[in-house]
């Protein structure tokens, strides 16, 4: 099992200088850009965080061996589809676009059948997508993402969420419960860290009230998820 490198997500958003840690206001068009990059950013990255969560569970609802387990990934499925649906109408009154809301809203509670095709299936669709908006290569847009930029960041964020799941998808019999409560934890830190990052920092009022929100139910979460037992 390769080591979760949190910092992609976390370390991602947008350090707020002293200056920046006041208010914006209309008049400031430099904070206000500021404010929304790290709103962006954030949005994007708590997205993949709901979709992986989502995309893993499944998965453990059917392999994994322990009934703990499967109990954990299915509440955490049902969970994480309304958070989707929570995470989408928070961007949506910051006015935050970004294509992995895209992908979030097929995981939405009343979201239709994605179409024929299993899970394993449109991830390795998916991951193929994402290695060809790889930083260096033409964007969809055709002009390539400069490293270091917000949507450079997030296309590793969407890599590293990718490689987790086909992580799981490859686990030799009999370690897969193992590997999903590893990836859990893992999961769970590094998202608390990232939600812990933005809502200490100034972001777009909608976005920042919905992680200041989210904070307590993602601590309980992860302590769940530490508290899992694969033996």
């Amino acid at each position: 099992m390769k080591t979760f490198h949190k910092g992609i997500f976390a370390a991602a958003i947008i350090v707020a200088t002293p200056a920046a840690r006041m208010e914006p206001s209309a008049s400031d068009p430099v904070l206000v850009e500021e404010e929304g990059l790290r709103s962006n950013q954030f949005a994007t990255e708590a997205a993949l965080w709901v979709v992986f969560k989502i995309e893993a569970g499944q998965m453990a609802a059917e392999l994994a061996e322990a009934a703990e387990i499967r109990a954990f990934a299915e509440q955490m499925v049902a969970d994480q589809r309304q958070e989707a649906l929570a995470l989408t109408r928070a961007a949506n009154a910051s006015a935050i676009e970004a294509d992995a809301l895209e992908r979030l809203q097929t995981h939405h509670p009343d979201a239709s059948a994605e179409g024929p095709g299993t899970v394993s299936d449109r991830n390795v669709l998916r991951a193929r997508e994402a290695t060809q908006d790889a930083p260096g290569s033409q964007s969809r847009t055709g002009s390539p993402e400069a490293p270091g930029s917000a949507a450079w960041s997030a296309t590793q964020a969407g890599q590293m969420i990718e490689r987790r799941l086909e992580q799981l998808r490859d686990v030799p019999d009999g370690q897969f419960d193992a590997s999903f409560v590893q990836q859990m934890r893992e999961a769970h830190e590094a998202e608390l860290a990232l939600y812990e990052a933005y809502a200490g920092t100034p972001g777009r009022q909608p976005m920042r009230d919905y992680a200041e929100s989210r904070l307590a139910d993602i601590r309980s979460s992860a302590e769940r998820a530490s508290a899992l037992d694969a033996n």
